[in-house]
């Protein structure tokens, strides 16, 4: 049987935290999520993040150019679960555009049509252990990582090939 391709973002915050969702599928401590998942037909990982994004967070990074610019232009961690094999991007909100934002879900699922994404939360690096789906915690090494890499400008030095090039993206509406 051939594994399911899975993409997302994690989204870091202006003020360095990290957001996640609380997913509606489990009840428990670990229950905190990245925002991503499975690739549609002709869809590429980057093009199923973005849609993920959008569908679980409100995020539209397609039509926020303060956002766009920021992403990563290749994934920056990927792992395997069961059945699933998933990449991971990054944006990283350098200006703000987060801050006031409101967050909503539009994706659902399960015979009660439940949103997948409840509650949003920023978390601090040291503390998202405590609280992202077991399988997600090796995402924390690779997040580490990056942060240990930001020069003086609190640029990171690796992930962006050009960080003022903006990304133009076509969604499929």
């Amino acid at each position: 049987m051939a594994k399911i391709i899975s993409s997302g973002f994690v989204v870091q915050c202006m003020d360095g935290k990290f957001l996640l969702g609380r997913t509606s599928k489990k009840n428990d401590q670990y229950c905190w999520t990245i925002f991503k998942g499975g690739t549609m037909e002709n869809e590429s990982l980057i093009e199923t993040a973005i849609r993920e994004l959008k569908e679980e967070s409100g995020i539209d990074i397609a039509k926020d150019d303060r956002l766009n610019k920021n992403i990563s232009t290749n994934y920056i961690h990927n792992y395997s679960i069961k059945d699933k094999n998933i990449y991971v991007f990054m944006l990283v909100d350098r200006e703000g555009a987060l801050d006031d934002f409101q967050f909503f879900c539009n994706s659902y699922y399960g015979t009660n049509n439940d949103p997948e994404i409840v509650e949003y939360r920023k978390f601090d690096l040291s503390e998202m252990h405590n609280y992202i789906f077991p399988s997600q915690r090796g995402l924390l090494d690779v997040l580490k990582r990056i942060e240990a890499s930001k020069v003086s400008n609190n640029e990171p030095i690796l992930y962006y090939a050009n960080p003022n090039a903006i990304v133009t993206i076509e969604t499929k509406e």
